[in-house]
Protein backbone atom coordinates (compact mmCIF):
# COMPACT_ATOMS: atom_id res chain seq x y z
CA UNK A 1 0.00 0.00 0.00
CA UNK A 2 1.48 3.68 -0.99
CA UNK A 3 1.30 6.20 0.94
CA UNK A 4 -1.07 9.03 -0.37
CA UNK A 5 1.32 12.01 0.41
CA UNK A 6 3.23 10.53 -1.52
CA UNK A 7 1.57 11.02 -4.58
CA UNK A 8 0.46 14.13 -4.21
CA UNK A 9 2.76 17.22 -4.60
CA UNK A 10 1.70 20.98 -5.07
CA UNK A 11 2.96 22.63 -8.16
CA UNK A 12 2.39 25.69 -8.06
CA UNK A 13 -0.25 28.59 -6.54
CA UNK A 14 -2.24 30.58 -9.03
CA UNK A 15 -3.63 33.93 -8.09
CA UNK A 16 -6.55 35.70 -10.13
CA UNK A 17 -5.44 39.52 -11.23
CA UNK A 18 -6.64 42.38 -12.71
CA UNK A 19 -3.61 43.01 -13.93
CA UNK A 20 -1.73 39.90 -14.11
CA UNK A 21 1.72 41.57 -15.40
CA UNK A 22 1.94 43.68 -12.68
CA UNK A 23 0.65 41.21 -9.82
CA UNK A 24 3.75 39.27 -11.77
CA UNK A 25 6.14 42.00 -11.42
CA UNK A 26 5.56 42.63 -7.77
CA UNK A 27 6.49 38.78 -6.59
CA UNK A 28 9.03 38.01 -9.02
CA UNK A 29 10.96 41.29 -7.78
CA UNK A 30 9.49 40.11 -4.03
CA UNK A 31 10.68 36.43 -4.16
CA UNK A 32 13.81 36.26 -6.86
CA UNK A 33 11.80 34.35 -9.24
CA UNK A 34 12.31 34.49 -12.89
CA UNK A 35 9.43 34.23 -15.70
CA UNK A 36 9.37 30.96 -17.72
CA UNK A 37 10.79 31.39 -20.91
CA UNK A 38 7.88 32.45 -22.24
CA UNK A 39 6.49 34.49 -20.35
CA UNK A 40 8.85 37.33 -19.94
CA UNK A 41 7.56 40.74 -20.98
CA UNK A 42 7.97 41.95 -24.18
CA UNK A 43 10.03 44.84 -25.63
CA UNK A 44 8.18 47.93 -25.08
CA UNK A 45 6.59 48.68 -28.74
CA UNK A 46 5.23 45.22 -28.80
CA UNK A 47 2.15 44.13 -26.98
CA UNK A 48 1.92 41.99 -24.46
CA UNK A 49 -0.45 39.10 -24.78
CA UNK A 50 0.58 36.48 -22.38
CA UNK A 51 0.58 39.37 -19.63
CA UNK A 52 -3.11 39.76 -20.46
CA UNK A 53 -3.51 36.12 -19.70
CA UNK A 54 -1.73 33.62 -17.68
CA UNK A 55 2.00 34.04 -16.66
CA UNK A 56 4.09 31.22 -14.73
CA UNK A 57 7.19 32.66 -12.68
CA UNK A 58 9.79 29.58 -11.66
CA UNK A 59 12.68 29.49 -9.17
CA UNK A 60 15.91 30.04 -10.55
CA UNK A 61 16.53 25.97 -10.87
CA UNK A 62 13.46 26.04 -12.98
CA UNK A 63 10.25 24.57 -10.99
CA UNK A 64 7.25 26.24 -11.18
CA UNK A 65 6.26 28.69 -8.51
CA UNK A 66 3.42 30.97 -9.05
CA UNK A 67 1.28 31.60 -11.91
CA UNK A 68 -1.09 34.55 -12.64
CA UNK A 69 -4.87 34.80 -14.18
CA UNK A 70 -6.11 37.62 -15.82
CA UNK A 71 -9.32 38.32 -14.79
CA UNK A 72 -12.10 40.82 -15.83
CA UNK A 73 -12.53 41.15 -11.87
CA UNK A 74 -12.12 39.67 -8.37
CA UNK A 75 -14.92 37.71 -7.01
CA UNK A 76 -15.21 37.90 -3.04
CA UNK A 77 -13.35 35.23 -1.14
CA UNK A 78 -15.39 32.09 -0.15
CA UNK A 79 -13.45 31.83 3.07
CA UNK A 80 -12.39 35.37 4.75
CA UNK A 81 -11.07 33.65 7.50
CA UNK A 82 -9.04 31.02 5.58
CA UNK A 83 -5.34 30.56 5.34
CA UNK A 84 -2.52 33.15 5.12
CA UNK A 85 -0.13 33.77 3.11
CA UNK A 86 2.84 34.21 5.58
CA UNK A 87 6.31 34.15 3.54
CA UNK A 88 9.87 33.10 5.69
CA UNK A 89 12.70 35.87 5.46
CA UNK A 90 15.88 34.12 5.67
CA UNK A 91 17.81 35.04 8.71
CA UNK A 92 15.16 37.32 10.22
CA UNK A 93 14.62 36.68 14.07
CA UNK A 94 11.43 35.39 14.36
CA UNK A 95 9.96 38.72 16.51
CA UNK A 96 10.41 40.35 12.74
CA UNK A 97 7.95 38.21 10.94
CA UNK A 98 4.62 39.74 11.19
CA UNK A 99 1.40 36.71 11.11
CA UNK A 100 -2.28 37.88 10.83
CA UNK A 101 -3.85 36.22 13.17
CA UNK A 102 -8.25 35.64 11.96
CA UNK A 103 -10.73 37.56 13.62
CA UNK A 104 -12.22 34.79 15.80
CA UNK A 105 -8.79 33.83 17.04
CA UNK A 106 -8.47 37.36 18.60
Amino acid sequence: MTDDASRIRLVQTVLDSTDARKLAEFYRSLLGLDYAEWDAPPPADQPDEHGRDWLVLRTPDGAPQLAFQQVTRLRQPDRPDGPVLSPTIAGAPERHIRRKTPASHT
